[in-house]
């Protein structure tokens, strides 16, 4: 056989094996399959099933949000949103009718702070009142505290970038401890991290609304100090608080099986996208790999935590990959 020839044939075998190895290696789901007219298996004990919603999806910024300063795509704004302010028994009746056992919803921290170190004690008790019929249902709270929207006042000083950020929502956990604890039985610091600093600071189309990897990097990087700050203050006063996070996972699959180089792009992007907070809490140092920023050296200590004191929630998406581009083409949530 010429060498030429031998030597693209092993190349090719080789190109083979990878596309084979990272198919093999693929993670996979297997369901049983149920007839249309199976009944639901029956939750485990202590199993929650819920729902989760955000105070800004819910009730609008009432003029207090960065958001409130950012119109959607269609260039309409929030206003009062779904208005569940007016109706909240009527909303958690239908939480009640669904059969669900927890709810996470957020803190709306624009409202409870809408001027630095000035809290707005009507807003905290009303949060308290939502979180006492919660429980008078039989109904689980899970707390998160920063679901996305920040105060129009902190997103002035820099929003996740700012060199206070971290501490200011600190802050924010040791009030909502102090006035909530005994209500709350699950804490959140930070709803879908990754989410907010892809949308804000990569794709662009959320506040702050910019495309720069530099300020990524400090966003990010805000965004693992602010969960960790949460989470000292929050055991500061409740030792055996029960802390996690909501994260948002996708299923990073290559446009096409065949390509190794959409393989290497599937896998690269599931690094950087659904990673890289567990990565950062679990090593203790700002981990984020994009394009255009240099691996973070920054280290910070992570407050120590009880064992068994950990809960996730996670929402699931599925998107095929290629080289360059990826699109999302389905998706199916849980939690809390």
């Amino acid at each position: 056989m010429p060498v030429p020839l031998a030597i693209a044939l092993v190349a090719l075998l080789l190109y083979a094996g990878s596309c084979l190895a990272f198919w093999l290696s693929r993670p996979r789901a297997e369901l049983p399959e149920a007839g249309a007219g199976a009944p639901l298996p029956r939750f485990p004990d202590r199993f929650l099933f819920g729902v989760a919603t955000s105070a800004f999806q819910l009730d609008g910024g009432g003029g207090h949000s960065d958001w409130d300063d950012f119109p959607t795509r269609s260039g309409e704004r929030a206003g009062s949103a779904a208005g569940h302010r007016e109706r909240v028994d009527e909303d958690l009746e239908l939480l009640a009718r669904l059969g669900a056992n927890a709810c996470r919803l957020s803190l709306d921290w624009p409202r409870l702070e809408p001027q630095p170190d000035r809290w707005d004690d009507e807003e905290w008790r009303r949060a308290a009142s939502e979180l006492q019929r919660l429980r008078a249902r039989g109904i689980s709270p899970m707390l998160t505290l920063l679901h996305f929207a920040l105060p129009r006042w902190l997103a002035a000083e820099g929003g996740l970038e700012a060199p206070g950020f971290a501490q200011r929502l600190g802050s924010l956990a040791g009030e909502a401890g102090r006035r909530l604890g005994a209500l709350v039985d699950l804490w959140c610091p930070i709803n879908e991290p990754n989410v907010q600093l892809f949308q804000g600071y990569v794709e662009g189309i959320w506040p702050p609304g910019v495309r720069s990897p530099k300020r990524a990097e400090r966003a990010w990087a805000g965004l693992v100090r602010g969960h960790a700050a949460a989470a000292a203050a929050l055991r500061a006063g409740l030792r055996d608080a029960r802390i996690g996070v909501a994260l948002n996972l996708i299923a990073f699959v290559p446009g096409s099986p065949a390509s190794l180089l959409d393989w290497i792009a599937a896998r690269a992007a599931e690094r950087a996208f659904n990673w890289a907070f567990t990565d950062s809490v679990a090593s203790g140092r700002v981990r984020l790999s994009l394009p255009g920023t240099p691996s973070p050296r920054t280290a910070w200590r992570m407050p120590p935590a009880p064992a068994g004191r950990h809960s996730c929630a996670i929402t699931c998406w599925r998107s095929r990959t290629r080289c360059g581009k990826a699109s999302t083409c389905g998706a199916t949530s849980t939690g809390p």
